[in-house]
């Protein structure tokens, strides 16, 4: 069993009409193997704070509450030990059950297709494409979105490592449809074989992307 911990996560969007931060803690993630080759998932966000600041009148809101839960099966297709060509398959099915802070405000659901492929004993190349729906923005209904991330990570050492991807989201909502594109750069540090701690950095690529994201988590195999 695998227990990852987001410890903080804070996120700005900036506006012409606003500026909005969210900040997430206890992010969890809790990955139990089923066999060598599937896995089953649990996620939730047990806080969110929301900021958002008017800025044509300057007048602040302020949200709190829980996230949503989802849950995944993932299993693989192909060299499942990530060695070489790796190839798994995940649906995931997220239920409403946080607030209207964080919360999506109905059922989502979706498909994910992580691949890898093992360049070198340094190097690995990765792909997530993804396909699902998402509840539309005036909370009735949901819209199709796909799209997927593409990154590159390095093996700095036995016990360090960096990566960076880009990503690219279509969404189709009814009020209006926007691609959100990112880069990011996480790295990740294991002081032994039980235990790994990640930094990361998301930026927005155009302007229906949030501006800037800075995570930090643990995580603890069983």
């Amino acid at each position: 069993m695998l227990v990852e911990v987001g410890l903080a996560d804070w996120t700005v969007e900036d506006t012409p009409e606003a500026r909005t931060d969210t900040i997430l803690a206890g992010d969890l993630l809790i990955r139990y193997g089923l066999s060598d080759v599937d896995e089953v998932q649990l996620g939730w966000t047990a806080f969110g704070h929301v900021r958002e600041r008017g800025k044509a009148t300057g007048a602040v809101s302020k949200t709190q509450g829980t996230g949503d839960i989802t849950l995944a099966y993932k299993r693989s297709l192909r060299h499942p030990d990530g060695n070489e060509l790796s190839i798994a398959i995940q649906p995931f099915v997220t239920l409403p059950v946080g607030g209207s802070a964080i919360g999506g405000g109905g059922w989502s659901a979706g498909l994910l297709l992580p691949i890898s492929f093992d360049v070198s004993d340094h190097v690995q190349l990765q792909a997530t494409p993804e396909i699902g729906a998402s509840v539309d923005e005036d909370g009735h209904g949901r819209h199709a979105v796909f799209g997927g991330v593409a990154g590159l990570g390095l093996a700095i050492s036995d016990t360090t490592g960096v990566t960076f991807e880009l990503s690219a989201f279509r969404e189709h909502d009814p009020a209006g449809h926007f691609t959100e594109l990112l880069a990011g750069v996480s790295g990740t540090w294991q002081p032994d074989e039980n235990w790994q701690l990640d930094v990361g950095a998301i930026l927005g690529l155009n302007q229906d992307s949030p501006d800037v994201e800075l995570a930090l988590g643990v995580s603890r195999r069983f």
